[in-house]
């Protein structure tokens, strides 16, 4: 409830930022990187910019349906910022306004970064060697805190969320079906952004969990998917022994694209644990 609260109270707030400055006109409509953190300096308020500056970049998805809509409305419609990003990479314009709001997190925190940088972000799971292997040694313990104990029962529409995207990371693993980014980072952000805060609560008996414990493991169980299918593909976990569908499909070319979206340094910190987890699903 608090959650959305403040959402509510946040989509307000920037509402009535973008309506004091809302005069939108050829000659102010930026065509350039710079000109867009000139109009965003403008544009914001200290405290939206302060926290753009200080949010990850993955955090940034919380602009997309306010801050991004505007961007798309008035700057990418009306304008040919869009044309900078398009001639480099084809995008969808929710992709186009996501990238201008991270090259001005990018922007303030004095980094610079090529548009082909910054459409080439990828998701950072923010893993340590520690928080892999507190998920690892005390998994079945989690999962029946989240699954099996009545503060699960409260967020029944997250969990409809967050079945379908694992649903929908499972269809990409085990059958022939396209690989689509576009569809894959939205329904990963939107589950993202809509983790309740009191499920963390669930990971307070961790320290290295307790703040971003939920997040850690959902992508922890994509790692899990991605480890446990390429290495039943490889031969190294013997798939009678997991009840799994599908499993003779395994679509290893939809595997690594999925891959391909992370972070290398996440990657490799748990592929260095692929022993023990293939272990524990022997």
């Amino acid at each position: 409830m608090k959650v959305f609260v403040f959402i509510i109270i946040f989509y307000g707030f920037l509402v009535n930022v973008f309506a004091q400055n809302n005069q939108i006109n050829e000659q102010n409509i930026p065509t350039t990187l710079n000109e867009c953190y000139i109009a965003s300096n403008n544009l914001l308020n200290d405290e939206i910019k302060q926290d753009i500056k200080l949010s990850s970049v993955n955090d940034l998805i919380k602009y997309h349906m306010n801050l991004g809509m505007w961007i798309r409305n008035n700057w990418i419609r009306l304008g040919s910022i869009g044309a900078l990003f398009l001639q480099n990479d084809p995008r969808h314009m929710d992709d186009i306004s996501q990238a201008i709001i991270i090259s001005y997190h990018y922007y303030l925190n004095r980094i610079e970064k090529t548009v082909e940088e910054l459409l080439d972000v990828k998701i950072t799971c923010d893993f340590t060697e520690d928080i892999i292997m507190c998920l690892i040694d005390n998994l079945d313990e989690i999962e029946n805190k989240i699954y099996y104990e009545d503060i699960g029962h409260e967020y029944k529409r997250f969990w409809n969320t967050e079945y379908n995207f694992f649903e929908y990371l499972r269809e990409n693993i085990i059958t022939n079906v396209k690989f689509n980014e576009n569809i894959f980072i939205e329904k990963y952000n939107n589950l993202i952004t809509s983790i309740p805060a009191e499920l963390n609560t669930i990971f307070s008996e961790y320290p290295v969990l307790k703040e971003n414990g939920y997040k850690h493991h959902i992508n922890f169980i994509i790692y899990l998917h991605i480890i446990i299918y390429e290495n039943i593909y490889n031969g190294n976990i013997d798939r009678k022994k997991l009840t799994l569908q599908n499993y003779n499909e395994i679509n290893i070319k939809n595997i690594n694209k999925i891959k391909s979206m992370f972070d290398r340094n996440d990657i490799d910190i748990i592929y260095k644990k692929t022993e023990l987890i293939i272990e524990y699903f022997k």
